[in-house]
């Protein structure tokens, strides 16, 4: 009997044992539905801790999944414009259905009547934070190219950024083959004082050691250009200007084959032709782009053939990862009509005495970029780019107040190979009650430029090969440069209205030159190396007390490296100080900003101090001869207002059965002056390139499928120098006079066709934005005149 209830005891106690293991390892289904404020919420994020896995509501906000039963789950429930919840469940032997609800994070707002779907105006700014991207705080703007009205064919600068406070524009060709702008009395020279960008990767000859860009994206294939003014110093690099970001477009996320073409003619035998193609196959999105522009300038001797293409394609793993891989090809020859001087430009601005100067540019920029949405409120993003590029020019080089010699030519060649990484990442978390946000990111770069100067041929064609390619009369030399960087920015938000942002960016910088160059025919080789870490700090303030106004105020440090062209040029027009010094200084800005439904304004007091700053004097040579000296001349202070408002005047009194009628506005008013200088004479003059006042209004009329712009342009006088030479002999250096210009268009829309028609420059007006002291000059550059066009644009959507 005892033996029996012994063993009955103990197959009762792994019965039991059983059960609870099988009781442990059951399986049970847990789903629910997820509530906001009277609505059910589709896609919302559903992340379950202790299995790493995240879910998605679908389009009736319900979501299910399989647990093990008596295990405590937390699950975390996260949607857009609603607060957290955290849900712990314990599921046991039945299915368990949660109703769960979110709190919106802003308050209700009162009833609104909504008019317009589609935001028209045609710039906008950037939201605190995108992606991986911080901007709170800062002065920033965004060009929306679908929402512009401009001659993007040829890439116009003056029209594209006609709302843009405060850009100086140089115009170095007809086509827009190089895009070359500048703010706040910075140099405008292809886009040297800003950190140019596209998609986020850098697109500029060599990052550190010659950030001049040669490659400008064709405006027709562009989503939107993002600015940020100097404060991007600190995420994007120590540049003055800040960032200058081209974005390209994506294929439409919609249909599978979206194809949009644009032809354009112009006079001067001016020819553009444009193909889009892109759309969304499943996960997968692609875009490709063909663009070949050809022509000839207004001026004699002056022609140019561009050909551009890009192509994109991403691939998107659910909600969690995205990737994408880009390429660009660009290659243009371009023949360049040389400098006038200042009697030969009132003479005739038309004429041109050189026929022998060519330039040639091919880019290459391969980019891969990745994007993660992680739990726990973190995104990485992950950008790797690879640039391989050369530019080469030939021609005369002698200045404009001499007649071509015809014997040899200068013939320049550069070659670039970059590569570089960056990697950011994002993280949101509450803190008192409220989202912050914390930004880190590394960089890593590494550059070379191979240049070599030498004699080319004594013809008249576009030929880059040297008369002596082993023994090169000028120079040769290998510029490696390496550049590392950790940086780090947080926004504090210290109630619903108040945030401030500081920053930090620590950077390393290694800048080298080995090779030689020939003084007098002796041979001298040289070797050089520059390593430096530099700190930069800024902070930012952004306060909104209601919806469409913002006050805010931002102070960031800058740095600006010498260049190879500081390090070793040989150039008959001007010489290079040996102990040149790189740029320090901070920008600073006060502002007030907002939009609403018929406005759209930005008012912006800025202060930068510059110093160290590198430009021409005049100095004398042991016979007396007059050059151009390149050094740092003295340090600088630069103030002013940048302002910009746009009007829809139609909606603004209810009017919209008549169209939409836009007045828009930008002016900017700089004081530059030298503060401190090598020579006591430059002190309190103006500084180079830096207009007191540049105007820009306009208006813009819609109605059914017509479009019609008419915008005005001024630009007031600037100097060229920090003596402020009014004139000299070779027109290298002397005023740049104040000049006005005039551009109107109009277009009709009507089903997948558009057809515009334009005039730039209506008032015919004869001026120049450039004197050059290499090239395409020396001398001054003259502007184009009067110019007519017309474009066919075509869409079809499968």
């Amino acid at each position: 009997m005892d033996i029996a209830f012994s063993s009955m005891k103990r197959y009762c106690t792994v019965f039991l044992l059983f059960v609870c293991f099988q009781s442990y390892g059951q399986l049970v289904a847990i789903s629910g539905k997820v509530y906001g404020v009277d609505t059910l919420i589709r896609n919302a994020r559903i992340e379950v801790n202790k299995l790493g896995s995240i879910l998605f509501t679908d389009s009736t906000g319900a979501f299910n999944y399989t647990f093990k039963a008596n295990v405590v789950y937390e699950i975390i429930v996260q949607a857009d414009g609603y607060r957290q919840s955290i849900e712990r469940v314990k599921p046991k032997d039945a299915p368990v259905f949660l109703n769960i609800k979110l709190n919106p994070i802003a308050k209700k707002l009162d009833e609104v009547t909504v008019v317009y779907t589609k935001d028209r105006f045609s710039t906008d700014r950037k939201n605190d934070v995108e992606g991986t991207t911080i901007t709170a705080g800062k002065k920033n703007e965004v060009i929306k190219l679908d929402n512009l009205n401009a001659n993007t064919a040829i890439n116009s600068s003056r029209q594209i950024f006609a709302q843009v406070a405060g850009i100086n524009v140089i115009e170095n060709d007809a086509g827009g083959v190089q895009m070359s702008i500048a703010t706040r009395g910075l140099n405008p020279n292809r886009i040297t004082e800003f950190n140019s960008r596209q998609n986020g990767y850098d697109i500029s000859a060599d990052a550190l050691g010659y950030p001049e860009t040669y490659y400008t994206p064709p405006a027709d294939a562009l989503d939107k250009i993002e600015i940020i003014r100097g404060a991007a110093s600190l995420q994007y690099g120590s540049q003055f200007g800040g960032l200058l970001n081209f974005v390209y477009k994506k294929g439409n996320r919609h249909k599978r084959i979206d194809i949009e073409g644009k032809q354009s003619l112009a006079q001067y035998n001016t020819f553009v032709s444009h193909l889009n193609v892109g759309g969304q196959y499943k996960r997968w999105n692609y875009f490709a782009m063909f663009n070949h522009r050809q022509g000839d300038s207004w001026r004699k001797n002056a022609r140019y053939n561009i050909n551009t293409f890009y192509t994109s394609l991403e691939f998107k793993a659910k909600r969690w990862y995205t990737g994408s891989i880009d390429y660009t090809f660009m290659q243009y020859n371009a023949q360049q009509p040389g400098g006038l001087t200042d009697i030969q430009f009132k003479t005739n601005a038309q004429l041109s005495f050189r026929n022998r100067n060519w330039f040639n540019a091919q880019w290459n920029i391969i980019a891969q970029k990745n994007e993660w949405i992680l739990p726990h409120h973190f995104t990485v993003t992950w950008v790797n780019f690879f640039h391989f590029s050369h530019r080469y020019s030939v021609g005369a080089l002698i200045a404009p107040n001499l007649d071509d010699d015809l014997k040899e030519r200068d013939l320049q060649k550069d070659k670039y190979i970059n590569v570089g990484s960056e990697l950011k990442g994002l993280y949101q978390y509450q803190l008192l009650k409220n989202e912050n946000f914390l930004l880190v990111g590394v960089r890593f770069y590494r550059g070379e430029t191979i240049r070599t100067q030498g004699l080319g041929s004594s013809g008249k064609d576009a030929d880059f090969q040297y008369l002596h390619p082993d023994s090169l009369e000028g120079s040769s030399y290998r510029f490696p440069s390496y550049n590392g960087a950790f940086f780090m920015e947080n926004i504090f938000q210290l109630t619903k209205t108040l945030s401030i942002t500081p920053g930090f960016r620590l950077e390393y910088l290694s800048t080298n030159s080995k090779g030689y160059y020939r003084q007098n025919s002796t041979k001298v080789d040289e070797q050089k190396s520059n390593n430096r870490f530099f700190p930069l700090f800024g902070v930012g303030i952004s306060y909104k007390p209601l919806n469409a106004i913002e006050v805010y105020s931002n102070f960031s440090q800058n740095y600006s490296p010498i260049t190879y062209n500081d390090i070793r040029v040989l150039n008959p027009n001007y010489r290079v100080d040996e102990k040149i010094k790189d740029v320090k200084g901070f920008n600073a800005d006060l502002g007030i900003r907002g939009k609403w439904n018929f406005l759209n304004y930005d008012v912006t007091a800025f202060f930068m101090r510059y110093k160290n700053r590198i430009g021409l004097i005049n100095k004398a040579d042991a016979q007396f001869n007059i050059y151009q000296y390149r050094t740092n001349v003295g340090n600088s202070s630069t103030f002013g207002i940048e302002f910009f408002a746009e009007l829809d005047l139609l909606r603004a009194f209810n009017r919209n059965r008549f169209g939409r009628l836009f007045v828009y506005q930008t002016f900017a008013y700089t004081h530059a002056r030298y503060t401190e200088a090598v020579n006591f004479s430059i002190v309190g003059k103006h500084v180079e390139l830096a207009p007191e006042w540049i105007v820009r209004p306009g208006i813009r009329y819609q109605y059914k499928g017509w479009d019609m712009n008419v915008n005005f342009s001024y630009t007031a006088m600037q100097f060229t120098d920090a003596i402020n030479s009014k004139q000299s002999a070779d027109a290298v250096t002397g005023i740049i006079p104040a000049y006005k210009v005039m551009d109107a268009r109009v277009s009709y829309q009507y089903l997948w066709m558009t057809l515009t028609m334009g005039c730039d420059n209506i008032l015919n007006e004869k001026y120049f934005t450039r004197r050059a002291a290499g090239y395409p000059g020396p001398g001054i550059v003259s502007a184009e005149a009067r110019t007519i066009y017309a474009s066919l644009k075509f869409r079809f959507v499968q």
